[in-house]
């Protein structure tokens, strides 16, 4: 018969067909109508005149039924737990993107659509429980089902916190003689209470213990110290360079500076050493700049100081003449004065032809009178540099002297003073 075929030593239809009406017919699938369980596809059964899964099945996006129990999560390995925060990850045996997940601790609970959720703000060193719900959608053939699985996690412990097989360090430190302690990689930062990486240079730091093991907190910032650079592979600091080692054009500073350079040796190589800085002037010639400068600079002061000395005497100078000068203008009239008084001893007009034709004669006051008056004006204008200055010798002839008399004698020609009158008639006897 048609569809028959022979199973175990005996006819029948095959595992997707069932038998009536004398022959084989095919059975149905999910969803299509029914009377009995035997019309159904296994394992649907017929419910309510439609082949569905049975109660303890769910259907899946290729409309296969699978066991409720494949619906209950599971912890996955890749979750990360860190002393403050917990990614937590799962996975269920017949993933589907059509289920939801709700996720329960503390009185918390959150919805997703995916197999993970970050949960922070979260203390060291604590226990928390968690209650993963896999919820699938309702159709017009099932109902909501819900498969849940509960677990504990501890979060780790920070820096400074007692640690063993239960209570673990993160990942960023080591549990030493049962205390959790930061790698060296990484510094305790007391805000976060978290083992966090080292600072590389730049970045702002208050201990050295922040920035990376080469480096030093200098002014708030990770940095090099002096007599080091920063080597931008490496991420840290190291010695620079002595004269002739061999050194990388595009780290900065790796020389000794300002002496040296990073520089080929030649143009045929492609090394790179340490050589003097040839645009920069040698120390030599450097203490040479400063000691020409210093003789320049005490040279042009001495120089200066003459100068205003020089200055000075000669303002002094011209100071004491111009003293001298009124000193004796106040004296003048004094000799003025003694221009009034007369010689009778002095010869007349009629006897000057009986003089020698010349004679020399000095200028002279002899007045004791005079030298008293001189003496007493004079003391309180001079002082024991003023000296004035002395009377040339004049030679006189005697024929040119014109004299006037009217009583006594009023005056001299050629500006003789009285003195050389008294001298004449003295020579005269």
């Amino acid at each position: 018969m048609p569809g028959f075929g022979c199973y175990g030593s005996r006819c029948d239809c095959s595992w997707n067909q069932y038998y009536e009406s004398s022959t084989c017919k095919n059975k149905s699938s999910h969803g299509k109508s029914c009377d009995h369980n035997g019309q159904c596809l296994s394992p649907l059964i017929c419910i309510k005149g439609r082949c569905i899964c049975p109660r303890n099945m769910f259907l899946n996006t290729a409309f296969v039924c699978h066991y409720d129990s494949a619906l209950i999560a599971k912890l996955s390995n890749n979750c990360i737990i860190k002393t403050h925060s917990i990614l937590l990850k799962w996975t269920i045996e017949r993933p589907s993107s059509a289920y939801m997940f709700s996720v329960e601790w503390e009185n918390k609970s959150i919805e997703t659509s995916t197999s993970e959720l970050y949960i922070e703000n979260l203390s060291p060193g604590s226990e928390y429980d968690f209650t993963i719900t896999t919820k699938t959608s309702e159709d017009e053939y099932y109902n909501t089902k819900f498969q849940e699985f509960q677990l504990s996690i501890i979060t780790k412990q920070s820096h400074g916190q007692p640690c063993d097989e239960t209570y673990t360090c993160s990942e960023q430190a080591n549990c030493t003689n049962g205390v959790c302690v930061c790698l060296s990689k990484y510094f305790p930062n007391a805000l976060t209470d978290t083992c966090e990486p080292r600072l590389s240079k730049g970045y702002l730091c208050n201990s050295n213990e922040e920035c990376k093991e080469t480096m030093t907190c200098i002014e708030g910032r990770c940095g090099c110290q002096s007599e080091q650079f920063y080597h931008k592979n490496e991420v840290g600091c190291f010695t620079v360079l002595k004269k002739g080692q061999l050194c990388d054009p595009s780290i900065e500073n790796m020389c000794e500076l300002p002496d040296l350079i990073c520089t080929s040796e030649s143009p045929y190589t492609l090394n790179y050493t340490c050589q003097q800085n040839t645009n920069l002037p040698s120390k030599e010639n450097f203490n040479t700049v400063i000691i020409v400068a210093v003789i320049v600079g005490v040279v042009t002061v001495l120089v200066a100081g003459i100068i205003v000395y020089i200055i000075y005497l000669r303002k002094r100078k011209k100071s004491q003449n111009n003293v001298c000068s009124k000193d004796f203008q106040e004296a003048q009239p004094v000799s003025d004065k003694l221009t009034n008084k007369t010689d009778s001893k002095v010869p007349t007009i009629n006897d000057y032809k009986s003089f020698p034709v010349r004679t020399a004669v000095t200028a002279q006051t002899t007045s004791p009178a005079a030298k008293a008056a001189s003496s007493k004006i004079l003391s309180n204008h001079f002082d024991s540099t003023c000296e004035p200055e002395g009377v040339d010798e004049v030679g006189v002839n005697y024929e040119d002297v014109d004299i006037e008399l009217y009583g006594n004698v009023t005056a001299i020609k050629d500006n003789f003073s009285d003195d050389v009158y008294q001298n004449a008639g003295n020579y005269r006897k």
